[in-house]
């Protein structure tokens, strides 16, 4: 996504498939545009992405410390007595509310979810505000492939639970 400059008009065009998994709006548009040549990009993209947060799915950065502090004292409360006494204190001292790191990762997180949430949207608006030309085509799924790619999806389901069931 970031540091690759590719310059060559050795390409034709540019495709991507965004699910959402890693990449937020910001870094598909910066990975589009690492072929400089003029071509044409098609993209395809999910209406949501999956990379949310483990700790929350909030948007806002007071919830997402407030996730964040509950889940600590939880699991601190849950191994308080395999704890070092100074873990414990660390732990009790932590200033949730202006400790400039936990506030800069919560600010961070909550711009990725937000992302997340409107992946699609966010990446549309992202390239048009880019000024990029955009034409948005709306394509009717074909019944016979869904059906195989849903046949393909239980064959593989079928196969990993094989492979675990014969696991020692």
């Amino acid at each position: 996504a970031t540091g690759v400059s590719i310059e060559s008009d050795f390409f034709d065009a540019v495709v991507g498939l965004f699910w959402g998994a890693s990449l937020n709006d910001a870094d598909i548009a910066q990975g589009l545009m690492r072929v400089r040549s003029l071509v044409p990009r098609v993209v395809w993209c999910a209406e949501r992405g999956g990379n949310f947060s483990k700790v929350s799915r909030a948007t806002a950065a007071g919830e997402i410390i407030h996730a964040l502090k509950t889940q600590t004292n939880l699991t601190t409360s849950l191994i308080r007595s395999s704890l070092r006494e100074d873990v414990r204190d660390a732990i009790a001292a932590i200033d949730w509310q202006n400790d400039p790191h936990l506030r800069l990762f919560a600010q961070i997180t909550a711009e990725t979810n937000r992302a997340m949430w409107h992946l699609r949207s966010a990446l549309l608006a992202r390239l048009r505000f880019e000024g990029h030309q955009i034409r948005i085509m709306n394509l009717e799924s074909d019944p016979i492939v869904q059906a195989a790619m849903q046949a393909a999806k239980s064959e593989i389901l079928q196969m990993e639970a094989e492979a675990i069931a014969a696991a020692p």
